[in-house]
């Protein structure tokens, strides 16, 4: 990623101190967020919560919070979509990550590590004709529905949004010979489309559907249970 951004709440919730990094630090080996300016005093107990990757990434916003006033309930990622819930492009990579209860101090050498999820995913699609007939991918829609465009301080997902409908950002046609065929016609003809999704969730129903150009349905999928079975 391009950026880290530290949000740091102490015992009451209440947002003690926010660091931003990016660029050439985060690409050193070994790298540490040093949080010298956190606390002046004695140890103090914090909750730490990162987003890594916002900056420079028009996919995802998050609120501007404000240092002694802000508290975590004020802290969501909210996915930007279309009208309609619309979203049709590649995502850039989004980590979040979440430590509670460390004590820290000015005068501390202490690492605090922070376990990073990634929440975009790549959904790609690869059809191919039971009859092995080309196929041409123009002719079919793909679409991913769910709803998972807000996420919460803790990197749950808020049901106050709208539903998201995802939709391929590439397309293509593709075709391969089979080693041994002198025939000269390609054996294997598919259509091709990738799809850039915000977080899945085990518990949620993210639908996969193609339709062809008049809306009548190809095929429709449970994602989740299909990505769990592979």
């Amino acid at each position: 990623v391009k950026s880290v951004t530290l949000y740091a709440f102490d015992k009451s919730g209440v947002l003690a101190y926010q660091k931003t990094e990016e660029g050439a630090p985060l690409q050193q080996e070994g790298y540490r967020m040093r949080l010298d300016e956190i606390h002046q005093g004695e140890k103090a107990d914090y909750d730490y919560i990162t987003w890594a990757g916002l900056e420079d990434n028009d996919a995802f916003m998050v609120p501007l919070l404000t240092v002694g006033k802000s508290t975590k309930e004020d802290l969501y990622c909210l996915l930007q979509r279309a009208e309609g819930g619309i979203v049709n492009k590649d995502l850039e990579d989004l980590y979040h990550g979440q430590v509670d209860n460390q004590s820290i101090s000015r005068v501390s050498m202490d690492d605090i590590v922070v376990p990073l999820v990634k929440n975009t995913n790549s959904i790609r699609i690869v059809l191919q004709h039971v009859s092995g007939d080309p196929l041409d991918v123009n002719q079919f829609n793909f679409t991913i529905t769910d709803e998972n465009g807000k996420m919460n301080y803790d990197n749950t997902l808020l049901d106050k949004d709208v539903k998201i409908s995802y939709q391929a950002w590439y397309t293509g046609n593709g075709n391969a010979d089979v080693e041994g065929d002198n025939s000269g016609t390609p054996a294997i003809n598919v259509a091709i489309a990738e799809l850039a999704v915000s977080r899945l969730m085990a518990d949620a129903k993210p639908v996969l559907t193609v339709t062809d150009l008049e809306g009548k349905e190809i095929l429709k999928l449970d994602l989740v249970q299909c990505a769990l079975m592979y």
